[in-house]
């Protein structure tokens, strides 16, 4: 399969996931799946950082009942720059909050 329809296939497959829809590539700047309530910037890798992956199975194990495991992660360049902060959610933890039926 090729490079390009191999991102556009996890895409489609994301979007359904998350009960959206693929916003197909028109060379302008625009969303990759259209979620309500959401912008949403899909990226496909070959593999992600170890240390990433770790992180999450650190935060589902750790987990207690009725909690929702969760990464956050921050990029502090040091003094006179704003720290960036992420919260990164599991698909199928994102979904138990909010479903999949989703008007469009």
């Amino acid at each position: 399969m090729a490079s390009s329809a191999r991102w556009k296939r996890h895409e489609r497959e994301t979007a359904a996931q998350l009960g959206g829809v693929r916003v197909p590539c028109n060379g302008s700047s625009n969303v990759d799946i259209r979620v309500p309530g959401f912008s949403v910037q899909h990226k496909t890798r070959k593999a992600l950082p170890a240390w990433f992956n770790h992180a999450v199975e650190q935060a589902v194990r750790d987990c207690e009942e009725g909690q929702t495991p969760m990464v956050t992660l921050a990029e502090s360049p040091g003094k006179g720059h704003k720290t960036k902060r992420y919260v990164v959610l599991r698909v199928e933890d994102w979904i138990d909050w909010h479903g999949r039926e989703r008007e469009i």
